[in-house]
Parts: C-alpha cells; structure tokens; sequence
C-alpha cells in the first residue's frame, strides 16, 4: 500500500509533571487577562502638566476652541512676564511675544495690510480633538482673572468670559490652572488681517503657566483622585 510522505503529527501523553505545570501557566495567564480588565482608562489619561506654559486658541468670532499646545523651557521661573515685540504692518508685519523672566520665544505671527498673516511659532499647534475636555458638570475661573497682553486701543474685558467659557473643560487647562492657583491668565489678541481686516482670521490666544501647587481632584472639577 503506497504511504503518503506527508507527516501525520500526533500528540504524546502529557505526563503528571507536565500538566502540572500546564495548570500553572493556564491560572497565570487568567489571572493577568482578568487584571488588564479590571484596569479601565480614564478618560483623563495623557492630560497631565508636560510643559511649562499651555497655549490655546480660540477663535474670535465664534468663541470655538480650535487647538494649542504645550512648551517647555529648560531654564524655569516662578515669574511670568510676556513681553512683545511688534512690526507694524507697512504691508508687512509681525509680532513676537517673550517668556521674560527667561527670554524665551512664545510666539511669532506675522500680519499682512489687507491680506492674512500666519502664526510661525509654535509650530506644534495640535487640533482641538487632541485635548480631552471633562465630563463633570462643572465651571472654573481663574480666582485672579486675566491680563490682556498688547492690545492697542480700548481693553476688551467684557469677552473674556465667552473665550474662557470654550476652554474651561479642557483638562489641561484644569491641570495647569490648578498647579498655579493664583497665576492670571495670559490672553492675547492675534489679528493677523490689518486695514480692513477679515474678523473671522482673528484669534485669541491664552497661556497659562505651570507651577508646583499640589494638583487635588476637586480643582479639576473630577469625580475622584483617579480621574487624574
């Protein structure tokens, strides 16, 4: 009778050591399956305070957040100073805006007469779905409010509330606000279109910077100490 050369594998007896061993790793990788269960993300996860300034953006005709990012500095200061240094539009211009304390870059957007100018720095600047906002029904304020950062001409305090409003939730926001309690809130008005310049390219631009207050769940507006 013609034999097929094909190998027919077949499985050998376990003996008593070798099952007892099998029983081990089975109980093993259960209890390691049900721990990785038990363990559920927070929606908080990847918020935390990463950089020594936070700069977000929202836009000024409609008050939607639409995005920020963080930097650091190697050099560190308690203080917080933002100095500018502003080209006036011939046809061309710019402003850029200073960390003083440690002279470092914040910003740099460039403004265009009758056109639309661009922000330059950061580069970085991730989308407004990259932030996650807090699902707990709940408002923070800055307790010392804002400081508007060069503006030329009659101050804008009654929109503030409205700019804030769209961030308040971020959990970031919440993170650094609560790191630095007392700090005001940095926000600048980048109006990149000049003459007769187009409202919907304008900008708000806020900062807020990072410091070493313990960070509790009840600043952040959180159900408990996990959701940090």
């Amino acid at each position: 009778m013609h034999r097929s050369n094909i190998e027919i594998c077949s499985l050998s007896p376990i003996g008593g050591r070798d099952l007892g061993t099998a029983i081990i790793m089975t109980g093993l990788v259960l209890l390691i399956a049900l721990a990785s269960c038990g363990k559920k993300e927070s929606p908080e996860d990847g918020a935390s305070v990463e950089g020594d300034i936070l700069m977000l953006i929202v836009d000024y005709t409609t008050n939607n957040f639409e995005g920020g990012t963080e930097l650091s500095f190697s050099e560190k200061s308690d203080a917080f100073t933002v100095t500018w240094d502003y080209d006036a539009p011939g046809d061309f211009g710019g402003i850029k805006l200073f960390y003083s304390e440690i002279n470092e870059m914040l910003f740099s957007g460039t403004i265009i007469w009758m056109g639309c100018g661009t922000i330059e720095y950061p580069e970085n600047i991730l989308p407004a779905e990259h932030f996650v906002r807090t699902l707990v029904n709940s408002y923070i304020f800055p307790e010392n409010g804002f400081e508007h950062v060069f503006f030329e001409g009659t101050t804008l305090d009654d929109e503030y509330n409205p700019v804030w409003s769209s961030v308040q939730n971020v959990i970031k926001a919440r993170k650094y606000l609560a790191s630095n309690p007392s700090q005001k809130v940095k926000i600048f008005f980048y109006t990149p279109s000049v003459g007769i310049g187009n409202p919907v390219d304008w900008k708000w631009i806020l900062f807020l910077k990072s410091g070493s207050f313990p960070i509790v769940s009840g600043s952040l507006g959180m159900r408990n100490k996990q959701d940090i």
